[in-house]
């Protein structure tokens, strides 16, 4: 079994992105370090999420007789990038509110509407639905709630490269 084979049941994708870059590599298409770039970095499994890293080794400097995959369990570290990054976002918001609370309650006032429109469906069209979302983003983005502005931006990103409305 190759590893293409034993990480297709996890995911599919990755599998696929992996054998087409060791293709690269074999056939020589592209340099070895840009080739391993484009291979899978991230697999999760389970609970788990997994660093993949590639390392070619040689007996001579034209040939790539094997591939080393180094995978590294990275799981508490992106727990722990997460609970920092909320920790920030929290200490962001506490610091806006303590400068302009009717600022931030009128923020807070103002996207629990929007929300509302969107998740009711009452906006007139895709134009006011991306309004809408833009609006969302750039505010939370001011009140320092990036995570919400994140996602408000992957919103946008599937409206425009689909061109329509995305699905609940």
């Amino acid at each position: 079994m190759t590893f293409a084979d034993y990480i297709r049941n996890i995911d599919a994708n990755a599998s696929d992105w992996f054998e087409l870059g060791l293709e690269s590599v074999k056939d020589g298409f592209l340099p070895v370090d840009v080739a391993f770039e484009q291979m899978p970095r991230l697999l999760k499994f389970e609970s788990k999420t997994m660093r993949l890293e590639y390392k070619a080794v040689s007996n001579n400097a034209d040939e790539i007789d094997k591939v080393i995959i180094v995978i590294s369990d990275i799981t508490d570290l992106i727990q722990r990038e997460v609970s920092e990054a909320l920790q920030k976002q929290m200490l962001s918001v506490f610091e806006h509110i303590m400068r302009d609370k009717i600022g931030f309650l009128e923020f807070l006032t103002e996207s629990d509407q929007q929300i509302k429109t969107i998740d009711k469906k009452e906006y007139e069209g895709l134009s006011h639905l991306k309004r809408l979302i833009h609006t969302i983003k750039g505010n939370s983005s001011i009140f320092g709630l990036t995570g919400i502005a994140d996602v408000c931006h992957e919103l946008e990103t599937q409206i425009v490269e689909e061109e329509s409305i995305p699905t609940d």
